[in-house]
């Protein structure tokens, strides 16, 4: 046994007289033995007298605070000498833990004060000894414990303890906790109040001393935490319930919902930091979920998503699956506001909770498909706010493409987040995709060519893109991070460019092309409302104040609807920018709009303007930035620029050697083709941009003639001669642009100093054996300013002339390609010369067939269209171009008549008369002679399938290419006001032209006349065209001219809408009428009710129904001009439209009523009826079989069940596409009928097809086209501009099936009866069987038949199809009939 030491302390401590310092050095004494004696060696009964005096009151309550520093130190010893006994009774214990209290709440405010030491002695030891926990057995221990806990937080707080104080603290708090028998309410709100702390975070004391607590003593927390929001929860919902049954005080209920609240938020920051305490929450929060209260249910649903999104979610998860589940559940729920919650807390967790990826991606793509647009918004909004990492990591591309595909929700704050979010991802990713990363490229690169694609599918998001594109796929900024604002590398931008184009499809690349604004005529539509605004000035006009307002007026209404898609506020918003009249302003986004500003210039001026919109937005309408903003990226080339023209050409540069070696790696072939293709873009549409290089382009010409010979030898590689090509059509196509704007008064002059090396290197290329070549360099020479360049050209088409007799094929075709230059632009030389050339093209050429190398007995395979143009044979080139050649020769002649007519008009009015004098009767006469043999010719070539005659063994895909092109010669002639009599002769059989065998005819026709009618160069009667694609097997057909239906129904105005396509109803009426496949049996009218019911779907309206019906009416009024029969066609016609019109009516509930108006019926291709008694019998008469008239009775309700299910679709489909089509295609009927071979082609062809997208002989026509110098509707150039952005796909490159021939059209019976589902019979057929069966043989071939194709058809009924016994023919008579 140890032996006891006694207290040697003698000294009385409240005897009377003692002062302060007496006291104080007596206590330092008494501690200084206490604190060096052990808790088992003391002698414990000695310490009585000390023990006694210590709690007087005389010490306990001195003034002085050392005494009292001193006293509390002393009694921590004692209770730790006495340990584990309570040296003092329980009201004594009491006194001295509240005074231990006071010590420490006063002593420890600052860490200056001078008994700071005996303070932290006195709190280190109450936490080593634990001696508080006496406090839990006091019947005032609930507040004593109180007190220690908001004293010790209150300390704390005021930033005056260290960590050490701190831990001290906190095991003072434990060791209490863990003693008591059940936690004071008021201590666990004092813990809970440090978490709801505004300032509550891990660097604050107090919150950090609480959490220290908490997890400590979690077990001793769970069950008064629990009831603690058990008894909140229930509380509100009772209330809620309470609420719901009677009136309550609305204060009361803000006051509950406000508890509610703060107790989730509570809970979430519990988790955050000490999750152990909530283990009997986290049930309460699963059945909130579960509750009708739609508050209770959003808050359970809100703190769940932010506690999975901390850095405990992962352990959440996995604990309470119940929960989860629950949770997860909420995607369905049937409350909007919670299913927008439950998305909005879906964001942090894609990249904070990895062993949920699963079901949360499931999650949120569900909530792409959400009914409401708030949801679908804010599931596309998740995307916006990843960063690269969590984007590649955590989410898969499946979601990603998900969201791709609302891209085209019918909402547009939808398709915007959607646009945004992936916008924002790929150019975060872009880095890594330009260091080839594959995860990157994988996972991020088709997002700009999903982007592009939505373009084609409806123009509602066309500003859109513009906008994502300009900010992030290709924005106005340096990749280099430290570089100042506003400053752009050249190099690198235009590199971005051809890099993003790498994973470009065909047709987003040419969209991509429209996209960028260079097919845009300058000055274009937003040039002029800028001037407008301009001499608007701010409303302050001096003179013409109604014409200017009305202009402004006129320009706002055209880009509200060409660009915003009819949005209100972006009307609001232009006008708004007009009535500001800043002429900074102003001034900048003229600058950007200008063709001729550098990229630098452009994103200099951009962010300029931008901001300084963003500025002046808080004033004005806050969607103002966003209108200007797409008015900026709409007017500006911030896709296609000039500055790009310098890098583009040095990727067609060919290295030698070793880098040349290294430079046919496919990356570098493809950064090639693609500079190609936006160089070649640039020459097409914009030329004008050249003017800063050319003299660059011009060295060019120069130092490539090592690789090429002046004289033309170009014989080189292939690659060699497409950079020749690419050099030589920018050079040209910007002398003719240059051309046109000195003829206009713009200036030029450019041109007019060009060395004497680069004229010599121009004719040797025109004289050369590429015809490509020969064909920009004569270009160039024919229209470059300056004598060198005039004299150049005479001397070549001098020695043309001289060679052409001799020439071989290639040399013919090239010498043919450069005369067609001569006859375009250089009439005068022309002329000189056009008696010897016309004779040896039509002797030499037009009338040598292309041998057609088909072998005999393989006619019904043979093909009818060349893939690739490089195919084509040379001498077929030279035919085309001499077809060219006739063309254009008769375009300048009526120019030369038109132009002499208006001045002689202009002469006249001066002198008073009145009909047509001088040379203009001279240049009528010479036109008319010039184009008579011309369109003999091309009628000719029409009605023989691209021959000159009937018997011709010409190679079929020559006759195709032939046919085609006098087709468009008629469309071109068909301008000129002077030939539309004589090409409308033949209207019937040229409108056929859209129903060749051939796709290849077919498509190129219809972009031909998209070009033409869209800027409105045709007369009205040539619409009739478009709606005779209704049976067309290639969907893309009918596709682009209901696109350019629809497009030109936007533009027109009212009277034009008539002029263009209501009036025009009955002389599509007329051509149906003498259509080849007309039949008056049923099944024939139901394939002519498509047509009717193409152009109603189309053209009907509520507002001109009645015209519609009246002109039906009309038609049983009048006669055909040819014959009684086609006259019987028509009425029949007309009475199936007016039953048509109907239904049409009645399904849309629209009323017919009496038209007021008087029409007039087209004279040159109606009569009027000889006498009353005629008219009236044509009247009473009934054309129209009962059956079909019973048929299309029937068919009313059919549509009426159609249309009400794609009403419902579109209501519920949770963001169905914003399209104008409707539901279905018409392009492949029931039954497996009009079936068509689409084969596309190998991806080296598509690729290849991609090369000669501007390559090809069909679209270097639209350039020309585009370039004509008469303009006989005086269409303004803003219409003209949108002409080409419906143009279908170029047709090279498309695989082999497409262009198939007739023969290649027919069907096995055994594959028709498979694909239309119809067993073969054995027993002969009925004449009604057999009408049905060659009804379906002509829908299966894919295209209505013409009458060469008829003529097949009837010696093909000649031969037997089947034996009796159902068994297949010996040879091709197995063949069903396809007439």
């Amino acid at each position: 046994m140890v032996a006891q030491t006694r207290l040697i302390f003698k000294d009385k401590l409240t005897t009377r007289g003692l002062t302060a310092d007496q006291i104080l050095k007596r206590l330092q004494r008494l501690y200084d033995q206490l604190d060096n004696h052990d808790q088992d060696d003391v002698d414990r009964p000695a310490l009585s007298n000390t023990r006694t005096e210590l709690i007087h009151k005389t010490i306990l309550l001195h003034k002085d605070q050392g005494v009292r520093a001193y006293t509390a130190c002393c009694l921590a010893e004692l209770l730790r000498l006495y340990a584990p006994d309570a040296p003092y009774t329980q009201p004594e214990l009491r006194d001295i833990f509240q005074f231990f209290v006071r010590q420490l709440k006063d002593g420890l405010k600052t860490s200056e004060t001078a008994y700071h030491n005996q303070y932290f002695h006195l709190l280190e030891s109450l936490a080593t000894v634990k001696s508080a926990v006496l406090i839990c057995d006091l019947p005032s221990g609930d507040e004593i414990m109180l007190e220690f806990f908001t004293t010790f937080f209150y300390i704390v707080r005021r930033g005056t303890t260290n960590k050490k104080m701190e831990a001290f603290m906190g095991d003072i708090l434990i060791a209490v906790l863990d003693e008591c028998q059940s936690v004071p309410q008021t201590v666990l709100d004092t813990i809970l109040a440090q978490f709801m702390d505004k300032d509550a975070r891990r660097e604050q004391p107090a919150y950090r001393l609480a959490v220290h607590v908490c997890n400590n003593v979690a077990d001793k927390l769970q069950r008064p935490v629990c009831q603690y929001f058990t008894d909140i929860i229930v509380d509100s919902a009772a209330h809620d319930t309470t609420t719901a049954a009677h009136d309550s005080d609305s204060d009361n209920d803000e006051d509950k919902f406000e508890q509610l609240q703060n107790a989730h938020e509570l809970i979430k920051r519990l988790h955050q930091s000490c999750p152990a305490i909530l283990h009997g929450v986290l049930p309460q929060l699963a059945e909130e979920l579960r509750v009708d209260h739609v508050n209770i249910r959003q808050l359970a649903t809100v703190a769940l998503g932010e506690m999975y999104a901390d850095k405990n979610g992962g352990e959440l998860a996995t604990k309470y699956p119940a929960t989860w589940d629950v949770w997860i559940s909420r995607k369905n729920d049937k409350v909007v506001a919670i299913r927008l919650k439950f998305v909005e807390a879906l964001k942090p967790l894609l990249a904070g909770l990895p062993i949920k990826r699963e079901a949360l991606a499931e999650a949120l793509e569900a909530k792409l498909w959400d009914p409401d647009e708030r949801v679908r918004m804010a599931a596309c909004k998740a995307f916006t706010q990843l960063d690269y990492e969590s984007a590649l990591h955590n989410v898969s591309e499946e979601l990603l493409r998900a969201v791709a595909s609302r891209f085209l929700d019918k909402k547009a704050s939808v398709r915007s987040e959607a646009l945004n979010g992936l916008g924002k991802l790929y150019n975060l990713a872009y880095p890594e995709i330009e260091n080839n990363d594959v995860a990157a490229i994988k996972h991020f690169g088709w997002i700009p060519n999903s982007i592009l694609e939505v373009v084609s599918q409806s123009p509602l998001v066309r500003d859109m893109v513009e906008r994502v594109w300009a900010t992030h796929i290709l924005p106005l900024t340096s990749p280099h991070p430290g570089s100042k604002s506003g400053e752009i590398d050249e190099v690198q931008w235009t590199e971005k460019l051809l890099n993003v184009m790498k994973h470009l499809s065909d047709k987003s690349i040419e969209i991509l092309v429209s996209l960028s604004g260079i097919k845009e005529a300058r000055p274009g539509l937003c040039d002029k409302y800028l001037d407008a605004c301009v001499r608007y000035n701010g409303g302050v006009i001096d003179d013409d104040e109604e014409q200017v307002t009305q202009t402004l007026n006129v320009y706002v209404q055209t880009l509200t609807s060409w660009i915003y898609a009819n949005d209100h506020k972006a009307s609001e918003d232009l006008h708004t920018f007009a009535k500001m009249n800043e002429n900074r302003l102003y001034k900048l986004l003229k600058t950007c709009f200008n063709p001729q500003s550098d990229i630098k210039t452009l994103a200099k001026s951009s962010h300029e303007f931008l901001r300084r919109v963003d500025t002046s937005s808080s004033s004005n309408s806050p969607s103002l930035p966003t209108t200007l903003s797409t008015l900026l990226y709409h007017g500006s080339l911030h896709i296609i620029n000039h500055s790009s023209i310098p890098t583009l050409l040095k990727k067609l540069q060919l290295p030698t050697g070793a880098q040349r070696r290294a430079s046919t790696s496919p990356s570098n072939q493809l950064a090639a083709t693609n500079s190609t293709l936006i160089l070649k873009a640039m020459a097409k549409w914009a030329p004008g941009l050249v003017k800063a290089h050319f003299g660059e382009l011009v060295k060019r010409v120069l130092a490539l003639g090592e690789f090429v010979g002046g004289d033309g030898d170009t014989a080189g590689e292939k690659e060699e001669v497409v950079e020749v090509e690419v050099v030589l059509r920018l050079l040209g196509n910007f002398v003719r642009f240059e051309k046109g704007s000195a003829d206009g008064g713009t200036g030029g002059g450019v041109t007019e100093k060009v060395d004497r090396r680069v004229v010599e290197r121009m004719v040797g290329y025109a004289l050369g054996r590429e015809r490509r070549l020969a064909k920009f360099a004569a270009r160039f020479l024919v229209l470059a300013e300056g004598e060198g360049c005039r004299e150049a050209a005479g001397r070549v088409v001098k020695r043309i002339v001289e060679r052409l007799k001799d020439a071989e094929d290639i040399e013919l075709a090239a010498h043919v390609a450069a005369l067609v230059q001569y006859a375009r632009y250089a009439p005068g030389m022309f002329e000189e010369y056009s008696d010897v050339i016309m004779e040896y093209l039509v002797r030499r050429v037009i009338n040598m067939p292309v041998i057609d190398g088909t072998v005999e007995g393989e006619d019904d395979n043979a093909e009818e269209w060349y893939e690739d143009s490089a195919d084509v044979p040379p001498l077929l080139w030279a035919k085309i171009s001499t077809l060219k050649v006739f063309r254009h020769r008769c375009l300048n002649a009526a120019v030369a008549y038109t132009q002499a007519a208006q001045k002689d008009n202009v002469q006249d009015r001066d002198k008073g008369k009145g009909k047509e004098t001088g040379a203009a009767d001279g240049g009528k006469e010479r036109a008319e002679k010039i184009v008579g043999p011309v369109v003999k010719m091309m009628q000719m070539l029409i009605v023989n399938e691209g021959a000159m005659s009937p018997d011709s063994k010409e190679d079929p895909k020559a006759r195709s290419r032939m046919r085609l092109q006098a087709a468009v010669t008629l469309l071109h002639l068909a301008r000129m006001d002077v030939y539309l009599a004589l090409v409308m002769e033949n209207f019937g059989r040229l409108v056929l032209t859209i129903q060749d065998t051939c796709y290849g005819v077919r498509s190129t026709f219809l972009n031909k006349l998209i070009v033409l009618f869209m800027s409105r160069k045709l007369p009205p009667a040539f619409s009739v065209i478009f709606f005779l694609t209704v049976h067309d097997p290639e969907e893309d057909v009918k596709t682009s001219a209901e696109a350019c239906v629809r497009s030109l129904l936007r533009k027109l105005s009212p009277a034009q809408r008539v002029e263009y396509f209501e009036l025009m109803f009955v002389r599509l009426l007329h051509t149906l009428a003498h259509h080849p496949d007309f039949g008056t049996e049923h099944d024939d009218l139901l394939d002519l009710a498509k047509y009717l019911k193409f152009y109603l779907g189309l053209i009907a309206t509520s507002e001109n129904v009645s015209l519609l019906y009246n002109l039906t009416q009309k038609g049983k009024t009048v006669r055909d001009h040819a014959s009684f029969t086609h006259s019987e066609n028509f009425y029949i016609l007309c009475e199936l439209s007016q039953d048509l019109i109907k239904v049409h009516a009645s399904v849309h509930s629209w009323s017919i009523q009496s038209y007021p108006g008087k029409v007039r019926m087209p004279a040159d291709i109606l009569r009027p009826l000889p006498n009353a008694e005629a008219a009236n019998r044509i009247l009473k008469t009934t054309f129209l079989p009962d059956e079909t008239r019973e048929w299309v009775a029937n068919s009313y309700q059919h549509q009426r069940k159609e249309r009400k299910a794609t009403t419902a679709a579109t209501a519920t489909g949770g963001g169905g596409a914003a399209s104008d089509k409707e539901g279905g295609s018409a392009v492949v009927s029931a039954g497996g009928k009009r079936k068509a071979s689409k084969s596309r082609g190998s991806a080296a062809k598509r690729r290849k097809g991609k090369k000669d997208k501007w390559d090809s002989d069909e679209n270097d026509d639209d350039e020309e086209e585009e370039e004509e110098d008469v303009d006989m509707d005086g269409q303004d150039e803003e219409e003209q501009a949108e002409g080409s952005d419906v143009e279908m796909e170029s047709v090279d490159g498309k695989g082999k099936a497409r262009a198939r021939g007739k023969g290649r059209a027919r069907v096995q019976p055994k594959a028709k009866a498979k694909a239309t589902g119809a067993k073969p019979k054995a027993k002969s057929k009925s004449k009604r069987e057999k009408e049905e069966e060659d009804r379906e043989a002509r829908e299966a071939k894919g295209l209505r038949t013409s009458a060469r194709t008829r003529a097949k058809a009837q010696e093909g009924r000649k031969k037997p199809r089947r034996n009796e016994s159902g068994d297949e023919a010996d040879d091709d008579s197995d063949k069903m009939d396809t007439s």
